[in-house]
């Protein structure tokens, strides 16, 4: 959760291909729509355009009458919007909040509340704000200055102003913690939500429901919550709840699980016993979702999951009830770089793009063209760069070249592949898809939301199709929408289509040894190979065989690498590591060894070029191998490359 933003100097890395690999979310959100009962789009100039349900005014048109069957313009210069069933959120490019829709609770922040009362058009409740979530009526954001606030139900402490009980509501935004860096809401049952924030120097702090143990404070029962933050783990780098325990991860890569534990699904050895405190389950994990069932990604790209496997989403190769639950951490996969997971279903996408999916599959939302239960991973689709789902129902796949493929659920035409489930003749029709539908071409992003599919194309075009009978799909009509309808153009779009896995460059901590000698390289790991700046090998080799210098050419807007020939040092080789993850980008850095063009693997970070050590290895023949017994990375110059 913790976002890290990452000139051209002329420094070049290197790489091995067996150590920490990095994961991203599988589930792409467009960011610029928002499903629930209603849709919410900002175009490409900041219009926010809402339509769908409006009974209690969250169209924000200024009444809350009838249902809205086509987009309409509802507020300028917006840079992100949220949505549940009955309230809408929007931040505007100045950092302005603006709330409408139901006020039951107060959670429209205007100093009202009551059941019958509705802000049905945008009133602004905050200013200099960064993001806004909201959960079941209660609402919290974080200020540009790291300020949270929180108002809105609070039956349960979730506001986190000292106060809780049935009927207890905060009308307006209240002031609840400082220096929070990211936050999350998690939703247990109607309305018994639970919040948990990190701050900047990595304290996570928890308030609200409690009754599993999820605050982390030591306590747990059914009258159990926590009505002010309390901190429960230190040096917290992300942080993940889903309908399951809360789950984080340290700086270190320590993976701590607390809370609901009916199924094993925390990863301490029981089941039954919900977990009151944070317990360390797993070590070198980068992400963690967590469900019915827990997953987890290492360093090294395993996929470790554990928890429910009534229906095999555990993916072990079993099925059973509680007494079979799945309660330590299992392998079931390596070489994965994201993965989403739902109650009943788990997908993940490998390194090359492959995507598997296991669990239930009684709609076909595997994708194997059976509908039977799969209790262990299967390959479903390559090329994949996305993937999102629906409560693990219906699925939905973006490729590396931008086709659109859904598959499983049909009901309501939500597959878009021309079909339903609907009783359009009197009689009920089984119109499951269980193999994968190219739908759409040159998508950029998808989502799936009560039977209603919505994905953003490269250009800007909206397209949307499946339940409609509240008018979601915006096309005008009440009936299913079975095929992608184009509904508005110049959405807002990333200036990159994100048709690769998102992935992270992690700090490498592995031991590295060159020609016996432990060195310490600033190094990451990207995708599961180590990268390495080039002029701190050439420095490191300078004087023996294997040496070789690094220089500009200008003539051919190139590096030059020259084998055999000494190093000039030209400083800050051999800089301090990395401390935390960033987001790398791919370089495009033309590389000349001894005269002719070469294609060597590449990374920018903050400016430097990092390349795979095993290419370098190759180009300048010297040993490159991994001591799995002492996870330690080995250099030997004196000799040649030999490939594993």
């Amino acid at each position: 959760m913790k976002k890290k933003i990452l000139s051209i100097i002329l420094v070049v890395a290197l790489c091995v291909t067996f150590a920490p690999n990095v994961a991203a979310s599988t589930t792409v959100s467009g960011t610029s729509v928002s499903l629930s009962t209603l849709t919410a789009v900002i175009t490409g100039s900041g219009d926010l355009y809402c339509w769908g349900n409006n009974t209690s005014g969250q169209l924000g048109i200024g009444n809350n009458e009838g249902s809205g069957s086509t987009p309409v313009k509802v507020l300028s210069n917006v840079t992100s919007v949220t949505t549940d069933n009955i309230n809408v959120a929007a931040i505007t490019e100045n950092g302005d909040l603006y709330c409408w829709g139901g006020n039951e609770f107060g959670q429209v922040g205007n100093g009202e509340s009551g059941r019958f009362v509705k802000q049905t058009s945008p009133v602004k409740v905050l200013s200099k704000v960064a993001s806004v979530t909201m959960e079941n009526g209660t609402i919290t954001a974080i200020t540009t200055s790291g300020d949270l606030y929180s108002w809105g139900r609070n039956s349960y402490g979730q506001v986190g102003n000292g106060k809780g009980g049935k009927d207890e509501c905060q009308t307006t935004p209240v002031k609840v913690l400082s220096n929070v860096e990211s936050f999350m809401m998690d939703e247990y049952r109607m309305s018994k939500v639970t919040t948990l924030a990190i701050t900047t120097n990595g304290d996570l702090y928890a308030w609200g429901y409690n009754e599993y143990g999820q605050v982390g404070n030591g306590k747990s029962g059914t009258d159990e919550y926590q009505t002010t933050p309390v901190k429960v783990l230190s040096n917290v780098a992300s942080l993940t709840a889903n309908d399951g325990p809360a789950a984080a991860i340290t700086t270190n890569g320590d993976l701590y699980c607390w809370g609901i534990n009916l199924f094993g699904q925390v990863g301490n050895g029981s089941s039954r016993n919900n977990q009151t405190t944070p317990v360390k389950v797993l070590s070198n994990v980068v992400s963690v979702t967590t469900s019915s069932t827990t997953t987890a990604i290492t360093t090294n790209g395993d996929l470790y999951c554990w928890g429910y496997t009534e229906i095999g989403q555990v993916g072990n190769g079993k099925e059973g009830y509680a007494q079979d639950s799945q309660t330590t951490p299992v392998k079931v996969l390596s070489n994965v770089v994201s993965v989403t997971s739902s109650i009943t279903n788990t997908a993940a996408i490998t390194t090359n793009g492959d995507l598997y999916c296991w669990g239930e599959n009684g709609s076909g939302q595997i994708g194997n063209g059976v509908t039977k239960i799969q209790t262990t991973p299967v390959k479903v689709l390559s090329n994949v760069a996305s993937f999102s789902t629906d409560n693990g129902s219906t699925a939905a796949a973006i490729t590396t070249n931008g086709d659109l493929y859904c598959w499983g659920s049909n009901i309501e035409g939500q597959v878009g592949n021309g079909k339903s489930n609907g009783v359009e003749t009197g009689a009920f029709i089984d119109e499951n898809q269980t193999t994968p539908v190219k739908v759409l071409s040159n998508v950029i992003s998808s989502i799936i939301n009560g039977d209603v599919t919505a994905s953003v194309t490269k250009n800007g075009d909206l397209y949307c199709w499946g339940y409609n009978y509240g008018y979601q799909v915006g096309n005008g009509l009440r009936t299913r929408q079975v095929t992608p309808v184009k509904v508005l153009t110049g959405i807002r779009v990333p200036s990159a289509a994100p048709f690769e896995p998102a992935i992270t460059a992690t700090p490498n901590d592995s031991k590295v040894l060159v020609d016996g000698e432990n060195v310490s390289f600033d190094a990451y790991t990207i995708a599961g190979n180590n990268y390495f700046k080039l002029r701190d090998l050439a420095y490191i080799l300078n004087g023996g065989a294997k040496q070789f210098s690094v220089s500009w050419d200008g003539a051919n807007n190139a590096i030059s690498l020259q084998s055999g020939q000494s190093y000039t040092a030209v400083g800050g080789e051999m800089a301090k590591k990395g401390a935390t993850a960033v987001t790398p980008i791919a370089s495009t850095s033309k590389i000349i060894l001894d005269g002719k063009t070469v294609s060597l693997t590449a990374y920018t970070i903050a400016g430097n070029n990092y390349y795979k050590l095993r290419d370098v290895g190759s180009a300048f023949d010297f040993n490159v191998s991994w001591n799995g017994a002492v996870q330690t990375i080995e250099i030997d110059s004196a000799s040649s490359y030999t490939l594993d």
